[in-house]
């Protein structure tokens, strides 16, 4: 049984098609600037340290509690690969929600989104960190909020991968 104030499977879905209607691919940087802005704005009034930034003109976005090094820190990014404008139309078939991010990775924003926003008068050290350069290697996004002493003792990236329902312990990436 969920507490009364843990978000509900519906308001995640709502979340996340609010995500996949912003067409934040680095062809329109305006949008990705949007896309971080709307999920500034999600965390108002809850009492977290919401800290905006902007490197190389990659909009990022840090949420915590008022510290640079949580215990935790749940990772995405808010970038997605272009596609026609139908695909950040969001639809559902049956228990599938489709749209231009859905699994990379606008429906793992959101739920990290909601997990933070419903622990933000709790005692858990988690932070949120949402990057706008995910898709174009991270040079401005993650590689910077690291350089800038954002370092938890552990991250949790729920992007896309093989399938959604394994664990990746490491992965080799371009450098």
């Amino acid at each position: 049984r969920m507490a009364s104030n843990m978000s509900s499977l519906e308001q995640l879905v709502d979340l996340t098609s609010e995500l996949i209607r912003i067409r934040s691919t680095h062809a329109l940087p305006e949008h990705i600037l949007h896309a971080r802005n709307f999920a500034a704005n999600y965390f108002d009034d809850t009492g977290l340290f919401i800290e905006p930034h902007i490197y190389g003109s990659i909009p990022s976005l840090t949420i915590t509690k008022h510290t640079k090094t949580p215990k935790v820190f749940l990772c995405g990014h808010l970038d997605v690969v272009d596609a026609n404008d139908e695909q950040f139309i969001p639809h559902r078939d049956g228990e599938r929600l489709y749209g231009r991010g859905a699994l990379d990775m606008k429906s793992g924003v959101a739920v990290m989104m909601a997990l933070i926003k419903d622990l933000a008068h709790t005692s858990h050290d988690v932070g949120l960190m949402l990057v706008g350069d995910e898709e174009i290697g991270g040079l401005h996004g993650t590689k910077v909020l690291l350089e800038q002493g954002y370092r938890p003792q552990v991250a949790i990236i729920p992007d896309g991968g093989l399938a959604i329902h394994r664990i990746v312990e490491k992965e080799k990436g371009v450098i």
